[in-house]
């Protein structure tokens, strides 16, 4: 990250992931400048900007001005007069190999050298997407998910070449935004979320292709079950909680292993399992899970009651 004073950041892509971003970034009192070919671009900024900055929850609980927070977006007239000062530039153009490519090369021309370069792609990892830069390293992921001036999680993720310091300031950066952001460990196409979410929406796809249930039958099937539930624990707590006193391990083997072969897919192995097993003890050690079932319920409940009365 950069070490100058300035307040300055800049969105290359004004779609709307980028306006969103500008969105946040506004809200948190940085100087904003936009930049995007497109020539209906102040338009698009002030269509969106401060209807965007109203619906983060921070402005909602604080009830700042809206308005004055939306005079901190910009539009800059080309890539080198929205990057040349900007102590961090999160790019949201098209999800392009080539495209991404060329453009961080541009923007590695104009910015600081200490500037943050960061990439809102959803699944190309920042080892590709910077293969024309002189300094790949410099590129850093961070994936949003849609709206994301509304939803907390961003996906950090960077190449092996990109010393941890970097990362742990975006990730700061992120956190003062107020959102919630997760390190990936290792590069992967498409991420975490991303990998999960295409399975899922090809086995819906597949229920109703087979005549099982009807889409929006399906999508009401999922929100008054799993989205529930994932809404206040992950698939892998729930594993853990579902498994009783066998945990990870026994719901694994004596439920899920069984569905996984319904659903024509490989079972998990011992290793794998075993695997999960290690983990959910050192990161849900057995003598927290009742209280992490009391928690759970609590959320489930203030969740289902908040979705009937809206």
């Amino acid at each position: 990250m950069s070490t100058q004073t300035t307040k300055n950041t800049a969105v290359i892509g004004a779609g709307v992931i980028g306006l969103s971003w500008a969105a946040m970034f506004a809200a948190a009192g940085y100087q904003v400048r936009v930049y995007d070919p497109r020539p209906d671009l102040a338009d698009i900024l002030h269509a969106s900007v401060a209807l965007y900055i109203s619906q983060i929850p921070a402005v909602q609980n604080a009830g700042a001005d809206v308005n004055a927070l939306a005079q901190n977006v910009s539009v800059a007239q080309s890539v080198e007069e929205a990057v040349c000062d900007a102590m961090l530039i999160q790019e949201a153009g098209p999800e392009k190999i080539e495209f991404k490519q060329a453009l961080f090369a541009q923007i590695e021309q104009f910015a600081a050298p200490d500037a943050m370069i960061v990439s809102s792609s959803s699944g190309i990892p920042s080892s590709v997407a910077g293969l024309k830069m002189r300094d790949a390293s410099r590129l850093l992921i961070g994936h949003p998910f849609n709206p994301p001036h509304i939803l907390p999680l961003v996906e950090v993720c960077a190449a092996p070449s990109t010393a941890q310091r970097h990362i742990d300031v975006l990730m700061d950066f992120y956190t003062h935004l107020g959102k919630k952001p997760i390190q990936l460990h290792k590069e992967i196409k498409g991420f975490v979320v991303n990998r999960l979410q295409a399975v899922l929406i090809r086995e819906a796809a597949f229920l109703v292709e087979q005549g099982v249930v009807n889409m929006a039958e399906l999508d009401e099937l999922f929100k008054q079950s799993l989205g529930v539930r994932y809404a206040t624990i992950g698939p892998l707590l729930s594993s853990c909680l579902g498994g009783g006193a066998g945990g990870v391990s026994g719901f694994m083997n004596h439920i899920m292993n069984g569905l996984i072969e319904t659903v024509g897919q490989t079972p998990l192995s011992a290793a794998s399992i075993d695997l999960l097993e290690t983990q959910s003890q050192e990161a849900y050690p057995a003598e927290l899970r009742a209280q992490l079932i009391q928690k759970r319920d609590r959320q489930q409940i203030w969740l289902v009651s908040g979705l009937e009365a809206v």
